[in-house]
């Protein structure tokens, strides 16, 4: 299960999972009664394997085999937060809980670790490489689990047919293979990232600007200026370090263009301020 704060944020997910080949369902309070019945009943049932839902719309909802709940949005309450993680791991079995927050939010879930006695555990957020190498590895452990249980002969004797009436050799099949299985269209050793210039999370680009707390500037100045002059949600704006004469703040990778390019020769606090990729070792 999934829990997101809003209807609207709902569909959007589901959206984008459904896009992405997932087999989802979404539930919150627009649905008609009707409509709950049909997604509910197919999240029992198993043909639906994520149901993305707010917490009104999930109040009394009894599934007892949720292997993992996922907060997309941080709860607004700490009791909130108690009501979703308890859909998993009920009567003796194994569950997992996931929370995806953002920086700025950490003293949120500080209280809600108070509020429940226990210990969040902070991880990394998967890369897309690390999703593309876990569905290979996953594919090649099953490949070589039929070579040593199953009698592949007959399939054998296809393949070689095949590969020879093809011209393909048997390396090239097998890479087409892997492409259908997975979706991966790259090598994993291969690609380069971005690199993320001693930003503190997996994903984001530090910046440079030449504004600090000397020229009364605050974070929600920075923070005002790079979303309202770029494409860039200023939600998706990450950890922001101000010092006496300039300031580094983490944004996400793919906003790092055009937010330079926006905010060239911009001011902040009547202050023009020059915005550059911060060097690694910045600090």
């Amino acid at each position: 299960m999934v829990f997101c704060n809003t209807k609207k944020q709902v569909d959007i997910l589901v959206n984008e999972l459904l896009g992405l080949g997932y087999s989802v369902a979404g539930l919150h309070g627009d649905l008609k009664q009707s409509q709950r019945d049909r997604v509910m009943q197919g999240f029992r049932r198993g043909t639906t394997d994520i149901l993305v839902a707010t917490d009104v719309a999930a109040r009394g909802i009894d599934v007892d085999e949720v292997e993992a709940v996922f907060n997309y949005d941080l709860p607004q309450d700490a009791e909130y937060y108690v009501h979703r993680i308890g859909r998993t791991g009920r009567a003796g079995r194994v569950g997992r809980s996931f929370t995806f927050v953002y920086r700025r939010e950490m003293y949120r879930l500080k209280e809600i670790q108070q509020y429940c006695k226990t210990k969040i555990h902070h991880q990394r957020i998967p890369s897309e490489n690390d999703v593309a190498k876990m569905k290979m590895n996953l594919i090649f452990d099953q490949v070589e689990q039929l070579i040593k249980e199953n009698n592949l002969a007959g399939l054998q004797k296809t393949v070689e047919r095949r590969l020879m009436e093809s011209g393909y050799s048997a390396t090239e099949m097998a890479t087409a293979f892997l492409k259908l299985a997975t979706g991966v269209n790259k090598s994993i050793e291969s690609e380069k990232e971005f690199a993320n210039t001693g930003a503190s999370e997996e994903g984001m680009v530090r910046l440079f600007l030449s504004i600090g707390k000397k020229h009364r500037a605050r974070p929600g100045d920075i923070v005002g200026a790079l979303a309202g002059e770029s494409d860039m949600p200023g939600a998706a704006i990450g950890m922001i370090d101000m010092r006496e004469q300039y300031s580094f703040v983490e944004i996400p990778k793919e906003y790092v263009k055009s937010v330079i390019q926006a905010m060239n020769k911009r001011m902040i606090r009547g202050k023009t301020v020059a915005i550059e990729l911060a060097t690694a070792s910045g600090a």
